[in-house]
Order: structure tokens, then sequence, then C-alpha cells
């Protein structure tokens, strides 16, 4: 049987863990929220670029290769935004 001291100090130490697992998580929400933001930037941090490309006319590699490319990255892009937006909304 345990003793009140022992006891007591099984209660802190649980209390420590929720403490811990409470901080941890709110970093990891904390830090969806900048990578959610990170994403959301792009459009408009390479807007120049992105409207370079939508103005190609795939008549050679590099046109067309661009194009390809920005396809591509647009698909992953909106899969990992949703994804990430999906978790921030789970919290």
């Amino acid at each position: 049987m345990a003793t009140y001291v022992e006891v007591d100090a099984a209660l802190d130490a649980i209390a420590n863990k929720i403490a811990s697992g409470r901080s941890r998580f709110d970093r990891a929400k904390a830090r969806m929220q900048e990578i959610s933001v990170e994403l959301g930037n792009i459009p408009t941090d390479f807007s120049e670029e992105l409207a370079e490309i939508d103005g190609f006319t795939p008549t050679g590699e590099v046109e067309t290769l661009a194009k390809d490319r920005k396809a591509k990255y647009a698909q992953e892009f909106l899969a990992l935004r949703a994804e990430i937006n999906a978790l921030i909304a789970s919290f």
C-alpha cells in the first residue's frame, strides 16, 4: 500500500506530465498556424512569377516544364494546406 507521500508524489508527477503535454500541444498548435500562414502567403509572395508562368504559351521545353511543375506544386500545396487547416480546426 502506498503512503501518503508516495501518492502525493505520484499526483505531482501526473500534474507535471499533464502540464508538459498541454505546453507541447499549445506549441504544436501555434506552429501549425504559422505553417498555414506561410503556405497561405505563397500566392502573394510569388504572384509575379506565378503570373509570368500563367502567361506562358507552352511552345518550348522551359515553358512546358514550368507550367507542369506549377500545376503539380499547386496540387501538393492545396492538399497540404487543407490537411494543416483540418488539423488546426480539430484542435
